[in-house]
């Protein structure tokens, strides 16, 4: 993916960098989006810090995870907008 680098930040990949600290994001996210929400919002958040996906999420079913995912990327690939960013 164009954009993406394999650089290794010394000794310890950014990838193994963040994954030891994606738990704790995952928490902060989980409070935030609920203050916004008003409700638990469950969510499943990529990174690509070396080029390799690195992901979390609130849920324990990995499984309707993944189908959620890939709901969302067949929708996506058909032409439907469901991934909304910002890229500020």
């Amino acid at each position: 993916m164009e954009g993406f680098t394999d650089r290794v930040i010394v000794g310890q990949s950014a990838n193994q960098k963040i994954d030891e600290k994606l738990a704790l994001v995952a928490g902060d996210l989980a409070k935030i989006l609920e203050q916004i929400g008003g409700q638990p919002v469950a969510f499943a958040l990529f990174v690509f810090p070396d080029g390799e996906p690195l992901y979390v999420s609130n849920s324990n079913d990995r499984e309707e995870i993944a189908r959620r995912i890939e709901h969302a990327v067949r929708r996506r690939l058909r032409g439907g907008k469901t991934i909304i960013h910002n890229r500020n």
